[in-house]
């Protein structure tokens, strides 16, 4: 029972981190291209946290069904049994224990594509927004003839100095 309540904590931490539009609620702007460069930094060290989080979360949930799986609960005979335990009994202790731990690994690895896909954005953010010296940049786009005004595909190649 102390493993449940335990691991309930950490869920509740994780949820509380994963939500959407995070930028507005953190730096009260529209879009993340209004970020600066100090912000977006920040943001992605604050990101790269979250994930190893999400990670650590979905190990805690990995290892909680492989002890459970090979070291399964066993009802104590002293008078400390709990009245869930004394409810569910060893089998039911072993089902929860096992839901809980999958139930972990589920979240921890839904929260990590969260932070990954956050990563991602950010630091093309921080690369379209603030490229660095002598960095190339090639992009597909449409040019427009002039006298027709018909559209071409085309690639621009862009290099900063």
């Amino acid at each position: 029972m102390k493993k449940i309540i335990i691991l309930s904590g950490l869920l509740a931490i994780c949820a509380i981190n994963v939500y959407c539009q995070w930028y507005v609620k953190k730096y009260d702007v529209t879009d993340i291209d209004y970020l600066t460069q100090q912000e977006l930094a920040e943001s992605i060290q604050d990101t790269r946290l979250g994930v190893y989080g999400s990670l650590g979360i979905m190990g805690i949930g990995g290892v909680m069904v492989i002890i459970e799986r090979f070291f399964p609960y066993k009802e104590e005979d002293d008078d400390n049994v709990t009245l869930i335990e004394s409810i569910l009994g060893e089998k039911g202790m072993h089902k929860v224990t096992i839901a809980g731990g999958v139930g972990l690994s589920a979240i921890g690895a839904a929260a990590g594509i969260v932070y990954m896909g956050r990563l991602g954005s950010l630091k093309s953010a921080l690369r379209r927004n603030f490229p660095s010296e002598g960095s190339l940049s090639l992009s597909p786009s449409l040019f427009m003839e002039r006298t027709s005004h018909q559209l071409y595909p085309g690639v621009t190649l862009t290099y900063n100095f």
